[in-house]
């Protein structure tokens, strides 16, 4: 796996695609199906679908409470969890391909504060809280210079809808030379393309395509 950038802290919590869904069901978002289809989930449904397998599973790890209320919700690690995929004002889909290995990591930004999501085995996902006060698009940043650093033959592609409007960027690394550009979502070429660049010069570029903060 490439290198993570240093605002990934220690510790995740992995949701099934059941718990998952009744996540997004229970907050529910006008972005909710599209950020669900990013995390492998088809169809959200209400909260009364969702809620039989997803909360049982909550339930057995301790992460759903509310009993004394009658006001079942997400508890514990779950909720923040939940917050954010309830309230996301951007995320960036990271999709790799390096050394012939497949990676992806999606970064998801909101008020209640911002996640990085990678999948594992049988359809989970590991959500980590990035450190408060980090900057999400210098996080993405981060990743994205890792993963076209990490072999000598990496291909990136980077989709993302924010502040910035959506936009998409990519990078192919061939030896020590990264080619990269960036454009909009549906064009076949990228409207800005250079040839002949490094992992330094390429993340420089999409700092400032997202208007990240400087890296350090």
């Amino acid at each position: 796996m490439s290198e993570q950038p240093s605002e990934r802290p220690p510790g995740s919590l992995v949701l099934s695609p059941s718990e998952l869904r009744y996540l997004l069901a229970a907050f529910p978002s006008e972005r909710a199906d599209s950020l669900g289809l990013l995390l492998g989930i088809e169809e959200i449904g209400d909260i009364d679908d969702a809620f039989l397998p997803g909360a049982s599973a909550l339930l057995a790890r301790g992460l759903l409470g509310g009993f004394d209320t009658g006001d079942l919700g997400p508890t514990g690690e779950a909720l923040p969890v939940g917050l954010v995929l309830g309230s996301p004002s951007a995320w960036w889909a990271l999709t790799a391909a390096i050394d012939g290995r497949p990676e992806f990591a999606l970064v998801i930004d909101s008020p209640a504060g911002a996640l990085l999501a990678q999948p594992g085995p049988v359809g989970v996902f590991a959500f980590t809280p990035l450190v408060e006060g980090a900057d999400p698009r210098g996080f993405v940043v981060e990743l994205a210079e890792g993963m076209i650093s990490a072999e000598a033959s990496a291909v990136l592609r980077v989709t993302g809808d924010g502040a910035e409007g959506p936009v998409v960027f990519s990078a192919r690394r061939d030896g020590t030379a990264v080619q990269y550009g960036w454009g909009l979502p549906g064009e076949d070429e990228p409207r800005e393309l250079v040839p002949d660049g490094d992992p330094e010069t390429m993340a420089a570029a999409f700092r400032r395509l997202l208007g990240a903060a400087p890296g350090r």
